[in-house]
Formats: structure tokens, sequence, C-alpha cells
């Protein structure tokens, strides 16, 4: 794939998930960060982390699209970011 392939589909691929808030970046990275650090992920950890309440957490996450959670409701995957093992890879 050369380099403008590679803007194309990144462009496609953002054009997928609507624009966050600064509150919601905030939430959004502290997310990502926290999925490729550790294990599942408890939603009043990320919001505690976050600095805003667990209500307004599970809100955020709750209209977000690729929010992956197991069976006892914590955070294991978002946005193409998963702990859960798929089929899929992609490899940078």
């Amino acid at each position: 794939m050369d380099d403008t392939e590679f803007e194309q589909v990144s462009a496609a691929i953002l054009a997928l998930f609507p624009p966050l808030a600064e509150v919601e970046q905030r939430v959004a990275l502290t997310l990502y960060q926290l999925l490729a650090e550790s294990g599942p992920l408890p939603t009043d950890v990320l919001a505690r982390i976050s600095g805003i309440t667990p209500a307004e957490t599970e809100r955020m996450l709750s209209s977000w699209p690729g929010v992956y959670r197991d069976d006892d409701g914590r955070i294991i995957g978002y946005g193409g970011l998963t702990i859960a093992e798929t089929k899929h890879c992609m490899r940078l």
C-alpha cells in the first residue's frame, strides 16, 4: 500500500467515527492507553482516571460505536483495539 492509498483508507475509517468533544477525546485517549497497558477495564476506573463521573462515562460509551465488553461489563475493546483474541490482526 502506498502513501496515497494509506491516506485514503485512513480517511475512510476516520469518517466512520463521530467527531468528539474535548472531554470525549480525553476519555477516548485514556481508554486506548489503558486498554493497551492492562486487562479488562471497569467503567468506574476509566471515569476516575478521566476525571468525570461514572454516569457520564457510561453515557459516552453507550453512544460510541466499537465499544466491546466482557461478560462482567468491563471494557475489552474500542475502535479497533481489543484485548480479546480475534482472527484479525493489524501489524504496523
